[in-house]
């Protein structure tokens, strides 16, 4: 790659030495040396960035608003507790005990759940299916990444007013 560009630049003694240290023992110019430090750390940066990237369609809005969960489906409501610990328009991140005595699955076998819950300074309760995306175990607990099936107005209605 030629060179056509001159950039130039202050800095301390010590970081100077240093470089020219590396250039020496590395058998290069010093113009070469710092020249790959930035382009490395320029990678790094890009790829870092790309990690750091929000995939989901809607913001997530963290809250502690208790719940119950149970298979939906079930002929018997049997509602084990929960804590929602995010929520979007999309879905939301719920945390239960580990010993949950019904299995969350995310690959073929996937078991919508329906939660029951109330948002914080919200007067309507809300109710919907959800679908696991993801299944966790954090602080003692599994946490379950799951995207709305199926909600009434009312409930999608709550949330959004919640989220604004």
């Amino acid at each position: 790659m030629r060179k056509n560009v001159t950039i130039c630049f202050r800095t301390n003694e010590n970081l100077r030495k240093t470089l020219e240290r590396v250039a020496k023992a590395d058998k290069l110019s010093l113009s070469t040396v710092i020249e790959s430090f930035i382009a490395r750390s320029l990678e790094e940066r890009k790829e870092q960035k790309a990690i750091e990237q929000e995939k989901r369609r809607y913001a997530r809005k963290q809250v502690a608003a208790p719940a119950f969960i149970s298979a939906s489906g079930s002929e018997t409501k049997d509602y084990k507790t929960g804590v929602i610990i995010d929520i979007s328009l999309g879905g939301l991140r719920i945390s239960v005990p580990k010993d949950h005595t019904f299995e969350i699955h995310t690959d073929e076998r996937t078991s919508d759940f329906d939660t029951l819950f109330a948002l914080p300074n919200e007067r309507r309760p809300v109710n919907v299916k959800c679908k696991p995306q993801s299944v966790f175990h954090a602080n003692g607990d599994t946490q379950i990444g799951a995207s709305f099936v199926d909600a009434d107005f009312n409930s999608y209605q709550t949330i959004r007013d919640y989220l604004v």
